[in-house]
């Protein structure tokens, strides 16, 4: 396809049906991995396809570029604007959609509302790093492992003890032990320890977006 023509579809991306959105990305990817469309074409993609109203579509180009730092092909030194871009992309759209972390906030809405939420929180807290998002899902978090469950849908689980690892109190991984949480969790340690949970955490972020969305449903 010629660079015009390329550019003309990107363009319209958004506008395009569910199926003719993901056949414009996944070929658009087909072409970079063959030489024959540039990086910039990606991130332009990704970019203009987020206003598809088509939740799977309209993540699909996120979910593949976060799938790069997932394989260890976003160097340490690129990861500020990694980052960044994720971020112009797609916290606009999860503020947008709006977020309140609490065990069924958003139990009314459609299927396909509920699911692009929980991709762009990951987005937006995990590759992003939003330093709002992470504070929403810390605070839910905090308050879950300390009781609270009505504090934090089931759906941000995964994202918000990844943030609470990280970033929390030295006491998460002995509430999420008392409440059951670690032992539930795919592949998360049976003991207590900070170190373990960190390590925990550390491996989720190193998922592909996909693999993290299932990691986080078996939770």
């Amino acid at each position: 396809m010629a660079p015009a023509d390329w550019q003309a579809l990107i363009a319209a991306s958004g506008t395009l049906s569910p199926g003719e959105a993901l056949a414009t990305t996944d070929s658009l990817w087909a072409a970079f991995r063959a030489g024959k469309a540039p990086a910039a074409w990606l991130f332009a993609e990704a970019r203009a396809v987020a206003a598809n109203p088509d939740s799977t579509a309209s993540i699909d180009g996120g979910r593949r570029i976060a799938g790069l730092r997932s394989r260890g092909l976003i160097s340490a030194a690129s990861l500020p604007a990694y980052r960044a871009l994720l971020a112009s992309i797609y916290t606009p759209r999860l503020t947008a959609l709006g977020f309140n972390p609490a065990a069924g906030a958003y139990a009314k809405d459609d299927p396909g509302r509920q699911n692009l939420r929980h991709e762009l929180v990951n987005l937006v807290a995990d590759d992003a790093r939003d330093p709002a998002v992470r504070n929403k899902l810390k605070s839910a978090g905090e308050k879950y492992l300390a009781g609270d469950t009505a504090a934090l849908d089931s759906g941000f689980l995964g994202a918000a003890l990844t943030v609470v690892a990280e970033e929390g109190r030295s006491a998460c991984c002995e509430d999420a032990g008392r409440q059951g949480v670690i032992e539930r969790g795919p592949g998360l340690p049976p003991g207590c320890s900070r170190r373990r949970c960190v390590q925990w955490a550390a491996r989720r972020r190193q998922l592909s977006p996909v693999a993290r969305r299932q990691a986080d449903a078996e939770l």
